[in-house]
């Protein structure tokens, strides 16, 4: 595609110009700066495949989680882990504090599960929720660099969560790089 030289005028609603031109105010930018700026960010979220929003609201989390304490942790140290079973009320309760964390903000709804397990466990390939028949769900993690240890360790975690939000764990399934757990409210 051809470079375009020069302006183009683009139609845009009257609420956005009016939000537009009160945040260049707030800010000190002139608006056409600003809608550069505002642009570019918008282009990165694009080619990444990710929206902004969801970026926002998971580093809002990180924030949030980092105010209560919580870290990253590398997977090889997890998985180093032997004396997990010592450590389990540990994890049961950081899962209870993310719960705590989520009920402040009204996100108690099973779809708000996936989005609060996505930013902290980052080696996840593969993050699922289903609804079985019986009206109970399935959670399942895929995070193949984890040993059982390291699973193990975030199965107690998620068990603190589901406890925290009010959720009964029906069974639980630990292996190398897989964990799932069946509950239901």
């Amino acid at each position: 595609m051809p470079k375009r030289k020069g302006a183009t005028l683009i139609p845009v609603s009257e609420e956005i110009i009016d939000e537009i031109a009160s945040l260049a105010e707030r800010v000190g930018k002139p608006i056409r700066k600003l809608v550069e700026e505002i642009l570019n960010e918008g282009i990165k979220s694009y080619v990444y495949g990710v929206s902004l929003s969801q970026v926002v609201k998971e580093y809002m989390f990180l924030l949030e989680a980092k105010r209560l304490g919580f870290t990253l942790t590398p997977i090889a140290i997890l998985n180093k882990i032997d004396e997990l079973d010592d450590m389990k009320d540990d994890w049961v309760k950081a899962g209870k504090l993310l719960a705590s964390m989520l009920r402040a903000q009204g996100n108690t709804d099973t779809e708000n599960i996936v989005d609060t397990l996505k930013p902290i466990i980052m080696d996840a390939s593969e993050i699922l929720l289903t609804e079985n028949s019986d009206g109970s769900y399935k959670l399942t993690i895929v995070a193949l660099g984890r040993n059982k240890n390291g699973i193990r360790a975030l199965i107690y975690l998620i068990r603190g969560l589901l406890s925290g939000l009010g959720f009964t764990i029906l069974k639980e399934t630990i292996d190398e790089g897989i964990g799932m757990v069946e509950f239901r409210r």
